[in-house]
């Protein structure tokens, strides 16, 4: 017996996929910046092409293709508020899971949350580069 499968819509993946880059020497975002072959970061340099930053530490993070509450990107590295302003997390990368979490800083007791379920409601309020003292 034959059975007659009407077709379904596939859901494809349609989100942006950037970076923003943490200089580490100069203590700034670097946003227009290029990675070569070997996976160095190359920043713009005027009229010049892209300057290596070899001398230098920096730190990619990636955006999660959400936004909070105000419409700003959410990207890796962000510290958020939720909605109540009880608590504070952290946007990090699980390997895992390959999935962006919500890494929980106050009342502290090692949980996460995936991060796709609570982002309407979050406020970014810093990064763990330029505001480090919330992550205390």
């Amino acid at each position: 017996m034959v059975r007659s499968v009407k077709p379904t819509k596939t859901r494809l993946m349609n989100r942006i996929i950037k970076f923003r880059a943490w200089d580490e020497k100069k203590k700034e975002f670097v946003w227009d910046f290029s990675l070569d072959a070997r996976g160095d970061v190359r920043t713009a340099h005027t009229g010049l092409g892209y300057e290596a930053l070899h001398e230098t530490k920096v730190h990619l993070m990636q955006f999660t293709g959400l936004k909070d509450k105000s419409g700003k990107d959410i990207y890796e590295g962000d510290i958020v508020r939720d909605w109540e302003n009880i608590d504070r997390y952290k946007v990090v990368w699980n390997d895992h899971w390959a999935c962006f979490e919500l890494e929980r800083i106050t009342h502290a007791n090692d949980t996460t949350e995936e991060i796709d379920r609570a982002s309407f409601d979050l406020e970014i309020i810093g990064n763990i580069y330029e505001t480090p003292e919330l992550l205390k």
